[in-house]
């Protein structure tokens, strides 16, 4: 079950506000308990392994090693600092790297029903989504009739379950502005196809003045984050290079996980799978005698480049075989 929004947006409610779905939450909650190992849990339907470093209902052991889970709560806890990404970090991650959205206003033609519409968007002003949009459209008339609306960012490309993909619903009010030269830029750089409608007399820029943010990083991670903290947040500067990293080592390092994944995570791997990563470390799923098991393994330093990856990872690897 979703968390409730902030007393200061009650009326709020019919904005899309991600959530893991009654069904799938209440289901985990009654079936997955604080007693259960990491091996009772993996067997359990609703457990995805690649998303295992998103549940912060877990403990962390010092290597970041995943040991148990507790019950499915409305707002996760998150983990202790300097382990990974802050929901903040990961929202303003998101957004930084999604060029897609859906927008959600106040029907005018139903009153009282949302009206949802597929947004294209960019990002100025510390991360205010910014949308170039026709007179003529519906959402359009919507928001010059209120302003209230809620944009969900939801991250593409998985060929997981979509519950477990991270996504993030952004609450606030949208505004007519200035087409100055910066905003054209900003825009066309991340839509350079809108060249051939931008200067259309009908179309105009709104921007979305965030007021809170509602984040679910996958099965069990979710909560609101306070709008301050998703403007002074800054996107991982390891996202570019991620699927890269991804790639290389699962193709040609399987050797070199498996070590590492014995060394920093405690696990007896038989194979290890590199599912996820960010500037302080990443996510593997392991094959060991006991079944399927993940963990999150800490790099020593933080890494902002594909080049200091490398350096990290072959320095970790070294260690690992001694």
């Amino acid at each position: 079950m979703e968390g409730r929004p902030p007393a200061h947006l009650k009326g709020w409610g019919m904005f899309a506000v991600p959530a893991i779905g009654r069904g799938v939450s209440q289901g985990w909650s009654r079936k997955v308990s604080k007693s259960q190992s990491l091996k009772e849990v993996a067997c359990h339907p609703l457990c995805d392994f690649e998303n295992l470093r998103l549940l912060r209902a877990l403990t962390y052991t010092e290597r970041g090693t995943v040991d148990r889970m507790t019950q499915h709560a409305s707002s996760s806890t998150p983990p202790p600092p300097g382990l990974e990404p802050t929901h903040a970090e990961r929202v303003r991650t998101l957004l930084a790297t999604e060029r897609l959205g859906s927008l959600a206003t106040q029907s005018v033609h139903h009153p009282g029903f949302p009206f949802a519409s597929v947004m294209p968007y960019a990002l100025i002003d510390n991360a205010a989504p910014l949308f170039l949009i026709s007179g003529m459209a519906i959402h359009t008339q919507n928001l010059l009739a209120d302003p209230r609306a809620s944009l969900l960012v939801v991250q593409s490309g998985s060929d997981s379950d979509p519950l477990g993909s991270p996504r993030a619903t952004l609450l606030g009010t949208a505004a007519r502005i200035d087409a100055t030269e910066e905003i054209r830029a900003a825009y066309l750089e991340r839509h350079p196809s809108a060249k051939y409608w931008i200067d259309f007399s009908d179309f105009a820029f709104f921007r979305l003045d965030v007021a809170d943010v509602y984040f679910v990083g996958g099965f069990g991670v979710m909560g609101w984050v306070n709008a301050a903290d998703y403007r002074a947040a800054e996107a991982d500067p390891l996202a570019p290079f991620a699927a890269g990293i991804l790639e290389h080592m699962n193709a040609d390092h399987a050797d070199a996980l498996r070590h590492i994944t014995r060394q920093f995570a405690g696990l007896d791997a038989e194979e290890a799978t590199m599912v996820s990563c960010d500037r302080l470390g990443f996510v593997v799923r392991a094959r060991t005698k006991e079944g399927m098991k993940g963990a999150r393994i800490q790099f020593p330093e933080p890494v902002t480049t594909r080049d200091d990856a490398r350096r990290v990872l072959v320095a970790m690897t070294r260690e690992a075989r001694g």
